[in-house]
């Protein structure tokens, strides 16, 4: 079945065909300066002109080759229709999935600021409590720097006796009774205080080799 546009078609062709001039002349209009050098090639360009193009079609073409004509650009349309919702159809599902994923990130985003709000937070809270901190220390610091020095004293007088009665043996070897003396009489005062308690055997030790010495001597 031919369509009402065909049937026109058919109708401005047989006008066309006519053997009356005066409907000839009528139906078809005189070729202009730019319609001498126009082709059936120009439908693909920028400067396409449908009615230019409808006129010389028609005259180059017989009815069934115009009939021809039409149901090609129809399927071709229609083939172009169909390309056109595809690519309608792919973009917005990528348009979708892109809002999709920006809906994400956002979301992302907006947790990563909560809990870079909370880090903050708690690295203020840990400066100003170090803050704090090295105020007490400061006010302090003198204080314990001397205690200090009086734990690192008393560690070398602690290592001190404990190390005297090896001492004293090798001066008695040695024979140097002069150092002998002049440990142990260093050494008295803390065995004074604490000879009966923390350097019992220290204490001991060091007097049995006194003993030594004053009986080497004698």
């Amino acid at each position: 079945p031919i369509d009402d546009k065909a049937k026109r078609m058919r109708d401005l062709l047989s006008s066309f065909y006519s053997s009356d001039p005066g409907s000839a002349t009528s139906a078809t209009p005189l070729p202009t300066a730019s319609s001498r050098f126009a082709t059936l090639d120009t439908i693909n360009t920028l400067s396409f002109d449908a009615d230019q193009y409808m006129n010389l079609l028609v005259q180059k073409e017989n009815l069934e080759g115009l009939l021809h004509k039409h149901v090609e650009m129809a399927a071709e349309i229609k083939n172009l229709d169909t390309d056109l919702q595809m690519l309608v159809y792919e973009n917005y599902n990528k348009f979708i999935s892109a809002t999709d994923t920006i809906r994400r990130m956002k979301n992302n985003i907006a947790g990563m600021e909560t809990s870079m709000e909370q880090l903050l937070e708690k690295i203020v809270s840990v400066q100003s409590r170090s803050d704090g901190v090295n105020t007490s220390l400061f006010k302090k610091r003198e204080h314990i720097e001397k205690l200090h020095r009086t734990r690192n004293l008393l560690r070398k007088v602690q290592q001190f006796i404990y190390d005297l009665p090896a001492r004293l043996e090798k001066c008695i070897k040695s024979e140097s009774y002069d150092d002998a003396v002049k440990f142990y009489t260093g050494a008295m005062p803390i065995f004074q205080a604490y000879g009966e308690s923390s350097f019992r055997d220290c204490k001991k030790q060091s007097e049995a080799a006194v003993s030594k010495i004053i009986k080497n001597l004698q």
